[in-house]
């Protein structure tokens, strides 16, 4: 008799395992309601109940995954994880350190450009001021002396030049 006592009291707690109906509808004074029988005299409407997901043996965690969102019509993704979200700003953080790097690679790479430019400019310009007579070397090896009009000419051009490359430049 005892058995029989017992199964009468784990039969509603299966059935709620194994999923159950709930019918929702609301009355004239406009309550809401909610039965696992419907009413006789109102339209319910009716609703699923899926059964928790029961733990697994180990790490707790849920043996059911949850629904995906394509099978719920389409909704929004499901809210991220702090992990993942953790995971995404760590992601954009190196990105944004890759970046850094790579701008000051580049902007070394165009000072020491500038450093370089600046010294072979004021090396021409000492070359051109100096007591000696200022020539060009063709390309057969002669040479062609420069006469005072196109000497100061190019004393100009290479001042511009250390001015341009030389002087710190504004950010």
């Amino acid at each position: 008799m005892h058995r029989k006592q017992l199964l009468l009291l784990l039969l509603p707690i299966a059935a709620g395992l194994l999923g159950a109906t709930l019918y929702k509808w609301v009355d004239e004074k406009g309550v809401t309601h909610y039965s696992e029988t419907p009413p006789a005299t109102q339209k319910a409407q009716e609703i699923r109940i899926q059964p928790s997901p029961v733990p697994a043996a180990e790490g707790g965690r849920p043996t059911q995954t949850p629904p995906s969102p394509s099978a719920e019509g389409g909704k929004a993704a499901p809210a991220k994880t702090w992990e993942e979200k953790a995971l995404e700003a760590q992601r954009r953080r190196e990105a944004a350190e890759q970046q850094e790097e790579k701008e000051r690679a580049l902007a070394q790479e165009v000072a020491q450009e500038r450093r370089k430019r600046c010294l072979a400019a004021q090396q021409r310009l000492q070359a051109l001021q100096a007591d000696s007579p200022a020539y060009r070397i063709k390309q057969r090896g002669e040479r062609v002396f420069v006469d005072d009009a196109k000497l100061a000419a190019e004393i100009a051009k290479t001042n511009r030049e250390i001015q341009s490359y030389c002087d710190p430049k504004p950010d």
